[in-house]
């Protein structure tokens, strides 16, 4: 839990500071109502998900929590595409996806959750980067 706890808090902290250096460089306000709308958007689910993930985990029924976890997370990403870059929507339809692979085959949910949290961000995040930072 605690390694858990440390990746979620060091990728929060670094998606503030890479966000702000980005908003900085193009003169553009970082907190707004757009902003604030699609954060709201974005825990609506992620949250209620993460609530229902630990009363599943209490409950002692481990095995379909990895692929709540990628439903509930792509649901977030799709709820906050609203106000955000429309591409992200793609990576949320492939991590409900994935999710509900996971709920087919309980036995594979982990790799299914390292595939989604893992391989698809950094597949995403590249091809983010080759759309709209390059230069």
């Amino acid at each position: 839990m605690l390694i858990l706890f440390l990746v979620a808090l060091f990728s929060i902290v670094t998606g503030i500071i890479l966000t702000t250096r980005n908003a900085k460089k193009n003169n553009e306000k970082i907190w707004d109502n757009s902003s604030k709308r699609l954060l709201i958007n974005f825990l609506i689910s992620l949250v209620v998900g993460g609530l229902y993930c630990l009363i599943i985990l209490s409950q002692g029924r481990y095995g379909q929590t990895g692929g709540l976890m990628l439903i509930f997370y792509g649901l977030a990403l799709v709820n906050a595409s609203k106000y955000s870059i429309g591409d992200i929507k793609y990576l949320g339809y492939i991590e409900i996806t994935l999710g509900l692979i996971a709920a087919l085959f309980p036995g594979y949910g982990f790799w299914l959750w390292v595939i989604g949290f893992g391989v698809m961000h950094i597949v995403y995040g590249t091809w983010m980067h080759f759309k709209y930072d390059r230069k």
